[in-house]
């Protein structure tokens, strides 16, 4: 084949050549720039999603706050109460009643136990040995009166 038969095809193929090119490099381009907009739009979304987070992260924070601060006035509420109210009532009660300071009353040593360290600061002595002596005697062997 002699390449005097091709060159009136010449001008033709180099304009079929050219057209291909620029479609190639307009593709190319788009797809550059499509590269570059799907970039640039997921970092926007992370930055929008990094701000609501924060702003998610303060609020709980705030809302955390409020319900501690409650929690804190009620156990404080809580132990005023039990410091004024409970405690000294329970104490006047437990002096008081004379059943509780009965051996033959069948208190079990764990109860009798219990009611001697919730009277020590009325009704207990320190001891030299660093002891607490307290108020209810030890109960006697079962049936002894």
């Amino acid at each position: 084949m002699s390449w005097s038969r091709l060159l009136p095809f010449l001008p033709h193929l180099l304009v079929a050549l050219a057209v291909v090119g620029v479609i190639w490099w307009i593709d190319s381009s788009a797809a550059e720039r499509t590269r570059d907009e799907i970039e640039t739009a997921r970092v926007r979304a992370e930055n929008q999603l990094r701000s609501d987070l924060r702003q998610t992260e303060q609020r709980l924070a705030g809302t955390i706050q409020q319900i501690a601060a409650q929690v804190g006035a009620q156990i404080s509420t809580l132990e005023t109460r039990h410091e004024t109210i409970i405690k000294p009532t329970l104490v006047r009660e437990l002096t008081r009643e004379t059943r509780l300071s009965d051996p033959s009353a069948g208190i079990t040593d764990g109860v009798r136990a219990q009611l001697n360290r919730s009277l020590p600061p009325v009704a207990c002595a320190t001891r030299p040995d660093g002891g607490i002596s307290c108020a209810l005697p030890d109960a006697g062997p079962a049936g002894d009166e």
